[in-house]
């Protein structure tokens, strides 16, 4: 399903199929967007080990730190391309106890890494002792908003959920207060409840940040 024919799908079940309709193309589509995003981090549906720009780090001798791609939502395996295991992730307040003075260490053979010693970057244990290329497996955003033209077209996640994209799409359209004819509670209710029940609740920030650093520090991967 494009992004034209999801809006043509919302337009067939809210009867606006006749111009001058009620809702433009143009809010629309940035809905479906909307939705598209909630969607990914409420059920955590795109999980990539291989896009160039969020995953794969060619790194040099002695880095520490990488800085990680705003659309991760989680980190959910780090591999070096030198080492046949993934790293350990490993809480900050862990290298403090374990290893007192770890942020000066000098480079090394490293088999930890964190996520929550500065927001935005993972760091490793100690500086990497040689060039390598470092592999993650997140889970994240959509790569490009919904548009009517250009790359973004299709929605990313898998087609049998785009359908239900709609829901929230409704949800936020009858909540609009500009003209009578769109502002209706109860449906925009109903479509919130049909979102909600098929992608899960809201996902907070508050709530992500808690998984991010609380979460996966051994087999059982938390929440996400």
């Amino acid at each position: 399903m494009t992004s034209q024919e999801l809006i043509d799908f919302f337009r067939k079940l809210t009867a606006d199929n006749t111009p001058p309709y009620l809702w433009s193309d143009s809010l629309l589509v940035s809905l479906g967007a909307e939705a598209e995003k909630q969607a990914a981090r409420r059920a955590r549906l795109l999980v990539d080990s291989s896009t160039e720009d969020l995953c794969l780090f060619d790194v040099v001798k002695d880095t520490r730190m990488i800085t990680l791609d705003k659309r991760i939502i989680f980190v959910r395996r780090v591999k070096l391309a030198s080492k046949d295991l993934p790293l350990q992730k490993i809480h900050r307040r862990d290298l403090d106890m374990l290893a007192p003075g770890w942020e000066d260490e000098a480079a090394s053979d490293t088999c930890n890494y964190c996520t929550n010693y500065e927001t935005g970057k993972m760091v490793f244990h100690t500086a990497l002792p040689a060039d390598d290329t470092v592999r993650l497996t997140v889970v994240r955003e959509p790569l490009a908003a919904l548009a009517l033209s250009g790359p973004a077209v299709n929605p990313e996640i898998a087609p049998r959920y785009v359908e239900k994209l709609v829901d929230w799409m409704i949800y936020r359209a009858y909540n609009l207060r500009d003209v009578e004819e769109k502002y209706d509670p109860v449906v925009a209710a109903a479509g919130l409840a049909r979102f909600e029940s098929e992608f899960g609740p809201e996902s907070t920030a508050q709530n992500e940040k808690w998984f991010q650093d609380e979460h996966g520090y051994d087999e059982y991967e938390g929440l996400y």
